[in-house]
């Protein structure tokens, strides 16, 4: 019974945390489908939410991986911070 708050954290954290990355990843994967797929902004969009549920399968099976539960915390973190300043440093233009 020792491990069972642990456990809830990391559950939390892979439900929870795992929507909040895919959703950044569906923000900062439409400047990097830009570059490197498409130019149309439509399809650069429907690219990014297609990775988005990549990754957030991705940090659902991380937040299980990790040896310890503070470490599950920060790098879901860091993964929302750096693909949500992917999106902010190479904005988007205006879609028509």
């Amino acid at each position: 019974m020792t491990f069972s708050l642990p456990v809830f954290i990391r559950t939390l954290m892979a439900i929870f945390g795992g929507y909040g990355v895919g959703i950044c990843a569906s923000f900062g994967m439409i400047p990097v489908s830009l570059w490197l797929f498409t130019n149309n902004t439509h399809d650069a969009i429907f690219i990014g939410l297609m990775f988005s549920y990549l990754f957030a399968f991705m940090a659902f099976i991380w937040c299980f991986c990790c040896k310890n539960t503070v470490h599950c915390i920060r790098d879901i973190g860091l993964a929302s911070v750096t693909l949500m300043g992917l999106y902010y440093l190479f904005p988007v233009e205006v879609m028509s």
